[in-house]
């Protein structure tokens, strides 16, 4: 659902928890929660304990979440996994707004596939694992886009993520990208009102001196017109790479490898220069059925802007790389770029 979410198990910093409810035979265990003061994670297991086997109709839980003596506004997600005859996982993302020292969250849960029952639950929401990896820096730097004024007031790193809080009148307006040292470009996360998220540092560079925040107007650019290039190569085994196809602005992407494994396929490439270092890199096979990567891309060098994508597994190890290309006229003005000093000491 997220590739920046490995973090929380690969570090071990979601809080296990032993609770559990069973009604009309259907067993909820909550396994896990996990929280970093920007989005909070839940994980769960669904045991139906008659039915012979269930289907992807049985796999969901509808449910409903509640702070106690807290009301932040929140946006969620889910996504659940059929793991056996009788048994799915889920898990829940939401981004939200602080919560207070030691929140409980009630999970309020009346049906779970097509039974309707009362699997209501409530789970303790702690920063006691994160805390000591969080850092959080209070830049309180004012800029403005020609008259639109704003102020950084603050930016969270955690091991998942990124988030930077903006003050300002024009919030539906203005649009932001972030960026290290590097020029890497973090992933956006979305976010709600002045808080932005983005993916977190990179593991190449996880304590770099500087960020920079790019401040766009959407405003400005709605007249522009958009259009979009494909650019093609055909995929035959390695002999096929390397392969350079025409990006943005003048610039290229040359793929270098590819490595094609039990369970997924891998794809390696280098851009010439930061605007194209994140391409829109679908992989077709011979039927035309397109492929997409995950949502991040993996920075391999500090000195290049040399990637790896990961895709599902292709039925085939012949297929074709499509990269889409979209080209504005004319050209977005430059961003306002805000410099962000940071002290990891």
């Amino acid at each position: 659902m997220d590739s920046r979410l490995y973090q929380i198990e690969k570090q071990n910093l979601g809080t296990t928890t032993d609770v559990s409810v069973t009604d009309q035979d259907i067993r909820l265990t909550v396994a896990e929660v996990f929280y970093d003061g920007i989005q909070f994670v839940v994980n769960y297991q669904v045991d139906y304990l008659q039915k012979k086997k269930i289907t992807e109709e049985d796999a969901a839980v509808y449910y409903n979440y509640k702070f106690k003596d807290a009301y932040p506004t929140m946006i969620g997600t889910h996504a659940f996994t059929i793991t056996g005859d009788h048994t799915f996982i889920g898990t829940t993302v939401f981004n939200t707004e602080p919560l207070p020292e030691n929140a409980r969250l009630h999970i309020e849960i009346r049906r779970i596939g097509t039974t309707d029952g009362n699997w209501d639950v409530t789970v303790p929401v702690s920063l006691d694992k994160t805390k000591p990896l969080t850092k959080i820096v209070r830049p309180q730097i004012a800029g403005a886009y020609e008259d639109k004024k704003f102020i950084v007031d603050q930016i969270t790193f955690t091991p998942v993520g990124t988030q930077v809080v903006i003050k300002t009148d024009h919030t539906e307006s203005l649009y932001y990208f972030l960026e290290d040292d590097l020029e890497t470009r973090f992933d956006d996360a979305g976010g709600m009102g002045g808080r932005i998220n983005f993916s977190p540092l990179s593991e190449i560079n996880p304590k770099p001196p500087y960020v920079t925040l790019l401040v766009h107007d959407s405003t400005s650019e709605q007249s522009n017109t958009l259009q979009q290039r494909k650019e093609y190569a055909n995929y035959h085994g390695p002999g096929s790479l390397p392969v350079t196809l025409k990006g943005a602005r003048g610039g290229t992407i040359t793929i270098t490898d590819v490595q094609l494994l039990e369970d997924s396929t891998v794809v390696y490439y280098e851009a010439s220069d930061a605007t194209n270092q994140k391409p829109f890199l679908i992989l077709k096979d011979s039927s035309g059925k397109g492929f997409v990567s995950a949502p991040n891309a993996v920075r391999l060098s500090r000195d290049s802007f040399a990637y790896k994508l990961q895709y599902p597994k292709l039925p085939s190890d012949r297929f074709t790389f499509e990269l889409i290309v979209n080209e504005y006229s004319p050209e977005p003005k430059e961003p306002v770029k805000i410099k962000i000093p940071i002290d990891w000491e």
